[in-house]
């Protein structure tokens, strides 16, 4: 029974690669090829990024042999980090609180079974995420670090090791957030700030990573010394892939006994926290009251912030750029003297030009914040087995449609507006630019909130078991992820070629303005479309 459970978990993953989830019909060759080659793409662009990172390394690499073990384990640590990263929040909505927990406790099959086959899904995630910084690291070393045939194949056998470890740590984690989820009554409330303070911490030593590298292979003596000292188990991780058995040997060892103790664990815990419910509340007789009734479309807002707020995936997923503007206003305002101080040496060395592309900067980096806002792409999905009753509601489908919409509005747009205006005002851009860039955010989030809706409409799954699926799983959630990351490309990148390959009169306030107009169209082309077709297909779910 083992086998078909762990085909059945890899299935849910990519099950939108292959099966048309409105229709129900299997994918033709092509279009499954297409799904599986943007998703390839998308690993490529991470590697790619770590082999870079990798390059810091250049010197250590070429340098005494006796320093090349610095460098796997430094660069074993970002391995765990990222496998942690990318599989952690999985792991929780997946490898305990499943919705279909209950149906499968209810076979006769056994609980350990169970956690098995999903520790199988996390091992398998924690592989690829591994492998994403792993492999070009080792590609580097290979190509400059002059390795023996006895330290290749060592390196290969230690993707899969790593992965075993960062599968503990990913269990451990989302054991203890899977545990006070059903302990607490309000658990998103108390996991979201923890998470995001993790992924704060993250991008924190994300963005000091070229320093702290640099300083590393400056130091490689000291911090080869402390890395023995304190973090033995990456000294032993770095002589295992230099080519050291006995270590490698170790390392194993350590990782399968902790797999062990993980697995003895979650074994004696699984069906306690797989068969609660977070935060049940006893039922309590309640009264009319005579408080006046809220409007249909306040109450169809009021019930996309409930669902919001209930669902700690869907409000790390698709909502950081709520927070991630105010962030960077912040950042401007804290480090407004240096930030001035660069664009003064810029607008010296190109004769000004900076000044011209500032305005497009501020929109570009406030546009990447808009695309990590994608809540109306998953939210009729993420209506489940409760569709039905949406249905029943005695509303009009453009106004649940809306409601949708406007909420994603809701948590974008004045957040935005406000970084704007702050960021804008500290730039000393003019009050014209300013408006304008203000009026194109707001219709580049509508036109994104907009085509979140149609991309739901269009390819909705209501047949999910576990949440992360309509959120991050789909073909949906890497399109509207696309969109959102081309628009601000084209917004500079559009202009830059107009100001180096052409000769129109066209500043960059200009280019804005034709953006905006572009923008504003597109929203009501759109907007049209979701209000007619829209609605049909709506119906017709």
């Amino acid at each position: 029974m083992r086998n078909p459970l762990i085909k059945k978990q890899f299935i849910e993953v990519f099950r939108s690669y292959f099966v048309n989830q409105k229709t129900g019909k299997k994918r033709t060759k092509g279009k499954t090829t297409l799904f599986f080659f943007l998703f390839l793409l998308l690993l490529i662009f991470v590697s790619a990024t770590f082999l870079g990172i990798s390059y810091l390394f250049l010197d250590l690499i070429k340098g005494p042999k006796e320093f090349h073990w610095i460098y796997f384990a430094v660069m074993g640590i970002l391995t765990m980090i990222l496998g942690i990263f990318g599989s952690v929040f999985n792991t929780y909505a997946s490898l305990y609180l499943s919705k279909d927990n209950e149906l499968l406790l209810s076979l006769p099959i056994s609980p350990f079974k169970i956690l098995s086959s999903r520790i199988v899904l996390v091992y398998g995630l924690s592989l690829m995420y591994s492998g994403l910084v792993w492999l070009p690291v080792c590609a580097l070393y290979y190509i400059y670090g002059g390795p023996s045939l006895l330290s290749i194949l060592l390196c290969i056998l230690l993707l899969f090791v790593i992965s075993l470890f960062v599968t503990v740590l990913t269990c451990v984690l989302g054991f203890v957030v899977a545990l006070l989820s059903v302990k607490l009554k309000n658990n998103s409330l108390m996991i979201v700030p923890i998470t995001l303070a993790a992924i704060g911490g993250y991008y924190f030593v994300w963005f000091r990573m070229t320093d702290t590298l640099k300083s590393i292979v400056s130091n490689a003596g000291a911090v080869g010394e402390g890395l023995k000292k304190w973090g033995n188990v990456f000294y032993l991780l770095g002589e295992a892939s230099v080519g050291d058995v006995k270590s490698f040997l170790l390392f194993t060892v350590i990782s399968l006994a902790l797999f062990a103790v993980c697995m003895f664990l979650l074994a004696k815990t699984f069906l306690f926290i797989s068969t609660m419910r977070s935060g049940e509340k006893k039922n309590k007789v309640t009264f009319r009251s005579e408080k006046k009734q809220k409007k249909i479309s306040e109450t169809l807002i009021w019930r996309e912030f409930k669902r919001f707020l209930s669902s700690p995936t869907y409000m790390l997923n698709c909502a950081l750029g709520t927070i991630v503007g105010p962030i960077a206003a912040v950042m401007v305002i804290v480090k407004r003297q240096v930030l001035r101080e660069v664009i003064d040496i810029f607008s010296i060395r190109f004769a000004s030009k900076v000044e011209d592309y500032l305005p497009l900067l501020l929109t570009a980096v406030i546009m990447l914040a808009l695309s990590m806002n994608t809540l109306t792409t998953p939210s009729i999905s993420l209506e489940g087995k409760n569709f039905w009753i949406l249905r029943a509601l005695p509303v009009k489908t453009a106004d649940i449609l809306s409601a949708k919409r406007n909420f994603h509005l809701l948590m974008t747009v004045p957040t935005s507006i406000v970084s704007t205006i702050i960021i804008g005002i500290i730039l000393n851009l003019y009050k014209e630019e300013i408006i304008v860039i203000s009026l194109l955010i707001f219709f580049v989030a509508f036109f994104e909130a907009n085509a979140g809706l149609m991309l739901g409409l269009r390819r909705s799954d209501f047949n999910w078991t576990n949440e992360t699926k309509p959120i991050k799983q789909t073909l949906n959630s890497l399109l509207i992820l696309l969109i959102g990351w081309a628009i601000p490309v084209i917004t500079v990148g559009g202009y830059y070629l107009i100001d180096r390959y052409t000769k129109l009169p066209i500043t960059s306030f200009i280019f804005l303005c034709i953006l905006l107009v572009i923008f504003a169209a597109a929203t009501y082309i759109t907007d049209r479309w979701i209000n007619k077709k829209g609605v049909i297909l709506f119906e017709k779910l």
